[in-house]
């Protein structure tokens, strides 16, 4: 979203958002850098270790006694221990997998929904600047440019989250698709735009009734689907 503003020489600008690529990336590696090291940390290594311990003893037995004819049983055992070993490292990549999954979905969740917190907040930040402005300069009033770029950076960042989402929680975003930010962006659009008409009036809008029932409901959202993951 791009707003209009004055600048100091007293023309018309544009306020950019190219910057915010790179910021958003800079999250996703930084979050993707603590999310890998919280895995390792979690990764159960006694399945690894009893599988080399194994691995060690079958090629023991079977490199020692493998030419001793008169003890076939230790060849036999040796061939056990090698299949068993297979069997247990298989179970420990699994395991492995399944942490790192779950770590994954669960971390891209609660991401989402901590930049959903701040987007939202950001909106009503703006909005409310923007009456304030109205009250002081009319109806003609500049949008606050810090608080656009905040709002801007915000929304790259949660609609960065909802993508994540759509990998990891696609019945989530099919279920709450109104709780997109694309759509909450053009719904707070709607609402601001309405500051800068002539016969505007905040008790007569109803942005406090669409407010506090979308937020009501994404709050109870976010909650609901997080104590299914967890358990």
């Amino acid at each position: 979203m791009i707003f209009n503003y004055k600048t100091e020489d007293g023309t018309r600008d544009t306020a950019e958002t190219k910057y915010l690529p790179r910021i958003g990336e800079l999250f996703m590696h930084h979050d993707n850098y603590h999310r890998v090291k919280k895995v390792l940390r979690t990764l159960d290594v006694s399945n690894v270790c009893i599988a080399v311990i194994c691995s060690l003893f079958g090629f023991y037995m079977g490199a020692q006694h493998g030419a001793i004819t008169d003890l076939d049983i230790i060849e036999v055992i040796g061939v056990i221990i090698s299949i068993s070993t297979l069997i247990i490292a298989s179970q420990a990549l699994n395991s492995w997998r399944n942490q790192f999954k779950h770590n994954v979905e669960y971390e891209s969740f609660v991401k989402a929904e901590s930049n959903f917190k701040k987007y939202w907040d950001s909106e009503c930040d703006l909005r409310a600047v923007c009456i304030k402005k109205r009250s002081v300069e009319g109806f003609d009033f500049e949008v606050p440019m810090l608080e656009a770029f905040e709002r801007n950076a915000m929304q790259y960042k949660f609609l960065l989250s909802w993508n994540e989402l759509e990998v990891y929680h696609p019945k989530f975003t099919k279920d709450f698709d109104d709780l997109n930010p694309d759509i909450l962006s053009r719904d707070f659009r709607t609402y601001v735009m309405k500051i800068s008409e002539v016969d505007f009036r905040p008790y007569n809008d109803d942005f406090c009734n669409w407010s506090n029932e979308v937020h009501k409901r994404a709050i109870n959202a976010f909650l609901s689907y997080r104590k299914e993951i967890v358990n």
